[in-house]
């Protein structure tokens, strides 16, 4: 089955970034055949998000921009792989593409991108990994799987051993990522992942009444009393140092907050029944 694939591009023009991508989709479609579609953010024209936080506290369909959001969600929703693409502007992601990941906030509270494969294309300068932990850390947030992401310099003002070196990354992440698609593996978190499903969780519930919406959610996908958001096997390890972790802050949290002191960690009574590769 043809897989999909969606690149969001965060430039405000039609330059190297999408270059970039055009040489990337003639790298893939040479070994494997996909389909491929091209968001423009400059082209949906989002306003800038005004801070009201109602997708949080409400939903996301109340957003005054739900529309061209809910454009964005549905895309990365029916693809298989999902493509950032951006120029470095300032040494960081640029405007556009942060405006949407401000937009997207509410999946740092409410994740559903799980199993969805992530990629990151940044154009120019010299700070190409600072841009790419960004938007690891940003989509695996949302509850997406990093396959990992490279730095692309001005192409044509390259020496002949840098342009082989760069068609060279072209081909090892355009086979990465068709590997990632056809696998879509669920990751084996790591324990720093687990802390943080735990302090989403804490939070969760600490906050319900103000919070309904993320409490209903979590409480919907039966996360409340999950270890993990999907069901899979950690060691005893893993489980333990997670709990002295979340024991040490509680306690942290409790001394600064009066709402985290007689917070109680909701037991953990859905067991994990499947093992991620």
């Amino acid at each position: 089955m043809t897989k999909k694939i969606v690149a969001i591009i965060g430039s405000p023009r039609k330059g190297d970034t999408v270059k970039a991508l055009q040489k990337f989709e003639n790298v893939y479609n040479s070994f494997y055949e996909a389909e491929f579609e091209y968001l423009s953010l400059a082209k949906l024209q989002l306003k800038d998000c005004i801070g009201c936080h109602l997708c949080v506290t409400k939903g996301d369909e109340y957003c005054h921009q739900s529309e061209k959001v809910g454009t964005i969600i549905e895309k990365m929703l029916k693809a298989d792989g999902i493509i950032l693409a951006t120029p470095i502007y300032s040494e960081h992601i640029t405007y556009l593409m942060k405006k949407m990941v401000d937009y997207l906030s509410f999946l740092y509270h409410r994740p559903r991108l799980f199993g969805k494969q992530f990629l990151g294309i940044v154009v120019g300068g010299p700070v190409a990994k600072t841009c790419l932990k960004y938007l690891s850390k940003t989509t695996q947030a949302w509850g997406g799987t990093w396959v990992g992401g490279f730095g692309v310099p001005h192409y044509d003002s390259l020496t002949p051993k840098y342009k082989k070196s760069l068609d060279k990354d072209f081909e090892t992440y355009a086979y990465q990522f068709y590997k990632a698609l056809e696998k879509k593996p669920l990751i084996k978190p790591s324990i720093k992942r687990i802390m943080w499903f735990y302090i989403w969780k804490v939070n969760v519930v600490v906050c319900k009444e103000d919070g309904v919406k993320d409490f209903e959610y979590w409480k919907q996908k039966e996360w409340v009393n999950s270890f993990f958001y999907y069901p899979i096997k950690i060691n005893p390890f893993k489980k333990a140092i997670t709990k002295l972790m979340m024991n040490l802050g509680k306690k942290f949290m409790g001394k600064m907050f009066e709402s985290y002191k007689n917070i109680e960690i909701p037991e953990i009574n859905k067991e994990s029944t499947i093992e991620s590769k």
